[in-house]
């Protein structure tokens, strides 16, 4: 009797175990899967369209993904996105000053976005706790291991799956895997400097909570994985096409 009651209790515990993170899981979820309108799952011609109604003073430039033989294609695999401007740098050119820039990524395997990406820049500053408050009110609270150093949400584990804010790097840990869901990581940086207190001597980063800019990341981990693997295998099929071709056209030798 005391090992049937035993397990009773062991199946009991792991139930409710079960229902606590089925729990935690489901209040994590991303409440929205946009970033300034532009949202995960839409196509080419959406985004267009978003950018043309929301954004009409802004330019655009896409790249295109590599074909079978390692050539561009018709297939969009991202856009970057910003405000018209008179400087003669390219939208794709690194330029941290710039006031707003999108940047989104399609999957090669159904042509719909994956990624995200937003910088925006304002000299003036922009206060930590509007910012923190606005993002809650979209997306859901901040995971409270971020100690509110930066925003991160995600469908399953924020600390693992949330994306880097880094516009170059795309998945934010090697950890990420196909059970990661749709994740958002917002960072803020360059502090604007307060007043000099004579009694502190050493400037204090934390101290100042207005920021100059702030980056967003939002991340399909799982499609965004799939899609490198498609990207991966269509490469190794171009290298061996283009590799066969330069062995049929090599010269036969003449011994």
């Amino acid at each position: 009797m005391k090992k049937k009651h035993s397990k009773r209790l062991v199946h009991s515990a792991a139930i409710a175990l079960w229902l606590v993170l089925v729990s935690n899981a489901a209040q994590a979820q991303l409440q929205s899967q946009d970033v300034g309108g532009f949202a995960l799952g839409q196509t080419v011609v959406e985004v267009e369209s978003i950018l043309k109604a929301r954004y009409p003073q802004y330019d655009s430039v896409k790249a295109y993904l590599p074909g079978p033989d390692g050539r561009a294609s018709a297939i969009t695999g991202s856009m970057v996105m910003g405000p018209k401007t008179s400087s003669s740098r390219p939208l794709t050119a690194y330029e941290p000053n710039r006031a707003d820039l999108f940047t989104v990524e399609f999957s090669r395997l159904d042509g719909k976005v994956i990624y995200i990406g937003r910088q925006v820049y304002n000299p003036k500053g922009i206060a930590v706790a509007e910012l923190s408050k606005a993002l809650e009110a979209k997306y859901g609270p901040n995971d409270p291991r971020t100690q509110g150093r930066v925003y991160a949400r995600s469908s399953t584990d924020a600390l693992v799956c949330a994306p880097s804010t880094n516009n170059f790097t795309r998945t934010g840990s090697t950890k990420a895997d196909a059970q990661c869901g749709p994740s958002i990581s917002v960072g803020w940086l360059d502090p604007i400097r307060p007043p000099i207190d004579p009694a502190r001597t050493v400037f204090d980063p934390s101290a100042a909570m207005v920021y100059q800019r702030y980056e967003v990341a939002l991340l399909d981990q799982a499609r965004y994985r799939a899609h490198q693997q498609a990207n991966q295998s269509d490469a190794r099929a171009a290298h061996d096409a283009a590799s066969k071709r330069v062995r049929d056209a090599a010269a036969k030798p003449s011994l």
